[in-house]
């Protein structure tokens, strides 16, 4: 059921003008029913709708000749920001970007008003560029649209609330929630209804339906994600001794069946429960508010100690503050150090995040309270403290400290000799979180702590770059006053067509690598991938063994994939097999990498700015073997040398003859793989005759990304080359077989017929 209003219409204009729309409001305005009408209505545009969950799936699912409407719902969190959201949004925002430069390509999200305006946020510029705000004066319902919702789900009731249409945000929700519970009081509900929730939870307890109230209760303690599982299979020591302190907490005992709990949530269907992918949740995030709320007083000793890590840095303060949500459970002084100590179990857990996201974390008095505590801790387990790792994206402390800005942590950080340089997964650092951030501050204590003021994360950002990127002047300043470099990788190749997104997201040198290849030439490689999936028994294999002619005798089922190789002549039926003798095709790449490698080697050596030693960010491969405080150059003897050590740690010398390095005529053959290149020869306590040519051998290794040895290169373009992927029906394999599915492929699904299992079409596990 969906009401046309102004709001809807204004979000179905700005998605139809606009590559990205973000719809946001508080819980209960209308999100989701915007987001959902909105996206049957883009249907009838011609538009495919997916709708995704992780940012990667943007990314994966994206397709440059189709018209698609990506759908985001809860947008980087619910109650506040979701950091591991948030962070995989910002990892793949650059391929976002990139994505919706195709016009075919749209996004629209939902996300909760907290969320938008939280300052983290800012950085997501894709989602800010076309905001609608359900709340504002513009797009805020009418009386005469609140009417209407009010007949659409009360009928004739409708006229009981009608001097409340303006007390909550939330209406839409209400009479939503007024319509699946008919027994509900209308007018009191409307009038206040977290008072009636709170009166139906009394009087679970008053009336002795205890499982009923723990069941409840267990949806709190786990945030709202009480998977079936956990009270139906065995569950870990931790998890049980939870859910016992729970029982305990709801006055029952410990003893209590888990399936006894199982019956009671399924009881509360739909009234106060809902039941999604195997999940028991409370009907809607704005309920869920007021569960929280109610059992953060009632059980709030239970909830500090067994919670769930989110629900502990989302939903308690320490300390009443202005502006607060009126949700948010304020926790009496005298548990204070027992909240910080959780909070300190969770960190010594892996859960960083977690603990350094709180929303407590954003208020200095609580910093320093939580510092002080930090500080009588034993020191040993101080230090193990600092040097912990985030379990999901590697933050280090430092780093968190770094986003935060807390100059007296980082110290603590530095005591500790927590690692400076550390980096997360993408490559931040913690100078680069600061100068991000403009903590000047916190940058001054780093380069003041010898900070690497040039190592740059994965998509080529410097901390430089960081800092000039926001704006923040002074740290610039102050970066290029301690001899900061100037250069910025990632405005080379960011929105250059010519490059795969698969090596676009590689490091800055492999990308100038690829790009300075492909000046040499570029061939075609005419390349078909078929993959074929379907259920245990539907009959695949026998497909493939007719599609290739051949004969259906002992047959075996698939195990795992199969895969088979073919030529195929376009448009005929003819098939060959594969050629048994190798194309030189992978030869000629190698030998253009091999060129180019050593041209940028040659360079190095050559370079005025660093005479003999190579640059680390266009030649790391080869810049971590040399030990570069020993390369020079050395006018007596004519040669040019330096140490590597092998992997055998045996040490090779590198010798160049300078005229050769002079020479300006590179000796190399485009039909043959013995290319003039510096090798490493053994010293003499070695035998002469082991060369290693080390430029071969690293192109060897970066061809391996992008080249297939098995495939046979057909001149004729009359042929193809097919690969045909023959995946297992078992149900054991699913899990895997995402991993190898390609966008570029095309599928065949085969099915039996005769099946009348109506769970042959089941999404759970398709692609």
């Amino acid at each position: 059921m969906f009401i046309k209003t102004t709001a809807a219409e204004h979000v179905l204009k700005c998605i139809k003008e606009n590559s990205c729309v973000t719809i946001t409001g508080s819980s209960g305005v209308g999100k989701t029913a915007t987001l959902r009408h909105i996206a049957l209505q883009m249907t009838e545009e011609g538009y495919d709708v997916l709708l995704v969950t992780e940012p990667s799936d943007i990314v994966k699912f994206y397709n440059p000749t189709q018209k698609v409407l990506f759908v985001v719902d809860d947008l980087c969190g619910n109650v506040a920001v979701n950091l591991r959201d948030f962070q995989s949004m910002e990892l793949n925002m650059d391929d976002i970007k990139y994505i919706l430069e195709n016009k075919k390509t749209k996004i629209i999200a939902a996300c909760r008003l907290q969320v938008y305006q939280d300052e983290k946020f800012e950085s997501l510029s894709v989602f800010n560029s076309c905001v609608c705000n359900l709340q504002s004066e513009n797009m805020r319902l009418s009386k005469t649209e609140k009417q209407s919702i009010a007949k659409l789900y009360l009928k004739t009731k409708a006229s009981e609330i009608a001097d409340c249409h303006d007390l909550y945000d939330a209406f839409p929700l209400l009479c939503k929630l007024c319509h699946d519970n008919p027994k509900l009081d209308i007018k009191n509900f409307f009038q206040n209804p977290f008072s009636v929730y709170e009166t139906e939870i009394d009087k679970l307890l008053k009336n002795g339906y205890y499982t009923k109230y723990c069941a409840l209760a267990l949806c709190v303690m786990f945030n709202n994600k009480l998977k079936e599982e956990i009270l139906t299979e065995d569950v870990n020591e931790e998890t049980r001794t939870i859910i016992e302190n729970t029982f305990e907490a709801c006055r029952l005992d410990r003893g209590t069946s888990r399936l006894s709990l199982l019956y009671e949530l399924d009881s509360l269907m739909h009234i106060f429960i809902k039941k999604e992918l195997n999940m028991y949740q409370i009907l809607h995030d704005k309920i869920f508010d007021f569960f929280a709320k109610i059992y953060g007083q009632k059980i709030m000793l239970c909830l500090i100690k067994n919670a769930d890590s989110g629900l502990i840095k989302e939903r308690f303060l320490l300390e009443r503050k202005d502006g607060m949500d009126q949700f948010i459970t304020i926790i009496p002084t005298k548990y204070h150090q027992m909240y910080i100590q959780r909070m300190i179990d969770d960190w010594s857990k892996g859960k960083l995040q977690d603990v350094f996201s709180n929303i407590n974390m954003k208020i200095p008095v609580f910093r320093q309270k939580f510092l002080c505590y930090l500080k009588t801790l034993d020191m040993s387990h101080q230090r193990q403290l600092a040097h912990t790792c985030d379990d999901n994206y590697k933050d280090t402390v430092l780093l968190r400290c770094c986003f935060i800005g807390d100059s007296s942590l980082i110290r603590w950080c530095l005591i500790h000799d927590a690692n400076i340089n550390q980096s997360r997964c993408d490559g931040v650092t913690p100078l680069i979180a600061a100068c991000h951030k403009g903590h000047t501050e916190t940058v001054s204590l780093l380069v003041q702590n010898n900070a690497d003021l040039d190592k740059c994360s994965k998509d080529g950002l410097t901390p430089l770059f960081a800092a000039k990127g926001q704006g923040h002047t002074e740290i610039v300043k102050l970066l290029l006053e301690n001899k900061a470099k100037i250069f910025d990788r990632r405005d080379d190749s960011s929105k250059d067509d010519r490059i795969p997104i698969a090596i676009r997201k590689m490091e800055p040198w492999s990308i100038e690598l690829y790009l300075k290849t492909l000046k040499s030439g570029s061939e075609k490689r005419r390349d078909l991938t078929l993959v074929v999936v379907g259920k245990k028994g539907a009959g695949k294999t026998s497909l493939v063994r007719r599609l290739f002619g051949e004969e259906l005798t002992n047959l075996e089922s698939t195990n795992g994939i199969e895969i088979h190789r073919r030529q195929c002549k376009i448009k005929s039926d003819q098939w060959t097999k594969k050629a048994d003798k190798d194309s030189d095709f992978n030869k000629r790449i190698l030998e253009s990498v091999v060129e180019q490698l050593y041209l940028n080697e040659k360079e190095q050596i050559l370079s005025e700015s660093s005479p003999g030693m190579l640059d680390k960010n266009i030649y790391p491969n080869i810049a971590e073997s040399l030990d570069e405080e020993e390369i020079v150059i050395d006018d007596k003897v004519d040669v040019i040398y330096g140490k590597i050590a092998d992997d055998n740690d045996v040490i090779y010398e590198r010798v160049v003859d300078k005229d050769e390095v002079n020479n300006d005529r590179i000796e190399s053959s485009r039909q043959e793989i013995d290319i003039s290149v510096p090798v490493l020869v053994q010293e003499t306590d070695q035998p002469s005759n082991e060369i290693m040519q080390t430029s071969e051998q690293i192109a060897s290794k970066e061809l391996s990304a992008f080249s297939d040895t098995d495939v046979v290169l057909k001149d004729d373009e009359d042929f193809t080359t097919l690969t045909l992927w023959d995946f297992a029906g078992d149900e054991e394999f699913y899990a895997t077989h995402q991993t190898f599915l390609n966008p570029d492929a095309v599928y065949i699904l085969v099915a039996n017929l005769n099946d009348k299992d109506k769970d042959n079409a089941n999404h759970e596990h398709g692609m």
